[in-house]
């Protein structure tokens, strides 16, 4: 036992036969062997099982802990990854890509990849979640594992961009367009409304000049359903009003 693990290290513990027991619950439950030996054992094991910080899913998954993620998916099997919390009903993917904890996300990819289908109440998918926060990585990673994401629409059809430019995440912006391209400038929500539209209504000068920066005036052309132009948003902004004069035609 004492070389098999020193060759194959913790992992080998985590390994189950047809009855679906690992070695540890062999070594524990063996009637093979008398006490004294099985104790021998497990103190051996004890040096290279994994240490569990946490027991529930949602902790393991904000806190970014890939071996209790990982520990907690051999312990329960895939479905652990479909619970949902309270509130917004997030699965543990949802809440670590919100985090921006990519290692954790790819344990969890790795095991059950429809989890990038997962959506929280409002429809938001593990790339709203992690774009809006910032997190680049997380971003990449999961533009890396399906492109199609960039244009994910949540209940409102508001993608990644629409909401990135409502927190004014210019880096994000930028990381996201370099994706998606133009196609991302003109894209719009289930009230007709495009990202400029959002960033000007929040007062987001940043990502309102970057907008306009990348699609002109002619983004300021552009109705929603009220009719109202991206323009008539950034009513009793000046700020706002005066990034957009110098493209407005």
């Amino acid at each position: 036992v004492s070389q098999l693990l020193e060759w194959g290290g913790g992992a080998l513990l985590d390994i189950k036969d047809n009855k679906g027991q690992t070695p540890w619950d062999v070594a524990s439950t063996s009637t093979e062997c008398g006490k004294e030996s099985r104790d021998e054992i497990e103190e051996i094991m004890k040096k290279y099982k994994p240490q569990i910080k946490h027991n529930d899913i949602f902790e393991a998954s904000k806190a970014g802990d890939e071996q209790s993620v990982r520990s907690l998916i051999n312990k329960e099997g895939i479905k652990i990854l479909d619970k949902r919390d309270a509130g917004l009903e997030k699965t543990p993917f949802l809440v670590a890509a919100g985090e921006g904890h990519v290692g954790v996300m790819s344990v969890m990819y790795e095991s059950k990849p429809d989890v990038l289908q997962q959506t929280t109440v409002r429809g938001d998918t593990a790339i709203h979640r992690a774009a809006v926060r910032g997190h680049g990585a997380a971003v990449s990673r999961l533009l890396e594992w399906d492109p199609k994401l960039i244009d994910a629409g949540n209940k409102w059809f508001q993608t990644p961009f629409m909401l990135t430019a409502v927190e004014g995440r210019v880096d994000m912006l930028k990381a996201l367009h370099a994706k998606g391209g133009e196609k991302l400038l003109t894209q719009t929500n289930k009230l007709g409304d495009t990202a400029l539209h959002r960033a000007a209504g929040c007062g987001k000068s940043a990502a309102v000049s970057q907008l306009l920066e990348w699609g002109g005036g002619a983004l300021l052309d552009i109705k929603g359903n009220d009719r109202e132009t991206p323009w008539d948003w950034a009513k009793g902004r000046t700020e706002i009003r005066k990034i957009m004069e110098k493209y407005k035609r």
